[in-house]
């Protein structure tokens, strides 16, 4: 079973007009701990049942001053709600091989939890409202 699919689209090399695009079920969830997973799959956290996956979709990605930084802009949507996110891209390079040409990146942005309706423990002692996001990505060249 696949818990998360995705695709970079290029006009050559460069990443100035690329585009991104990734689903990822949320019942991939796994924390190495049964419970937790379970309850975080709940209507309590993600709402696996009626919500079953999140994605994302880029709608501008753009080159910063230093070398290997990209700036990547997109639309995250998580139960339902869809909201405009901003990823710092660090474009680790490419490699070939012989199963071909492969691309690697890492993404990093940090969500406020409660602008997706995951608002269990409101006052956020317990769980924080600020949720850190880190992918790591290798791309296949098609």
């Amino acid at each position: 079973m696949l818990y998360y699919t995705g695709s970079l689209t290029t006009k050559g090399d460069a990443l100035n007009d690329a585009s991104f695009d990734f689903r990822v079920k949320i019942e991939s969830i796994n924390t190495h701990v049964e419970d937790r997973d379970n309850h975080l799959r709940s209507a309590d956290f993600f709402e696996v049942e009626k919500y079953p996956e999140m994605t994302f979709k880029s709608t501008k990605i753009s080159a910063t001053e230093k070398s290997n930084q990209y700036i990547l802009k997109g639309e995250l949507t998580i139960k339902g709600v869809t909201k405009d996110v901003v990823f710092d891209v660090h474009y680790g390079g490419k490699v070939k091989n012989n199963q071909g040409e492969k691309l690697g990146m890492k993404a990093e942005t940090t969500i406020n939890r409660f602008d997706y309706n995951i608002d269990y423990d409101p006052t956020a002692t317990g769980v924080g409202k600020e949720v850190n996001i880190v992918i790591h990505l290798q791309f296949a060249k098609q």
